[in-house]
């Protein structure tokens, strides 16, 4: 039985990851400004765990991007996924 499918590239979804990180930024700086306050480790401790959030979303947005402009969402990587997606399991 054979499968079609259409693989299409998710494009515009960075103003979903802008507010996310904006939302998630301000956040940090409200846990890290309350913190210091109360001198919480446990407010700074979480404050750093949502600042690697951030870092992460940052970084798929740019690797996201990079992605687009180079073509790995279309040619060769669209060829390999199809065969993949072919092979039985």
């Amino acid at each position: 039985m054979a499968h079609s499918y259409e693989h299409t590239t998710q494009k515009g979804h960075g103003k979903a990851f802008a507010i996310g990180i904006g939302l998630n930024i301000t956040f940090v700086a409200v846990e890290i400004f309350y913190g210091l306050i109360a001198n919480s480790s446990a407010l700074l401790a979480d404050a750093g765990h949502n600042a690697s959030d951030v870092l992460s979303l940052v970084f798929f947005c740019l690797v996201s991007n990079l992605a687009c402009l180079t073509g790995l969402y279309g040619g060769q990587f669209r060829q390999d996924a199809q065969f993949l997606s072919e092979q039985p399991h």
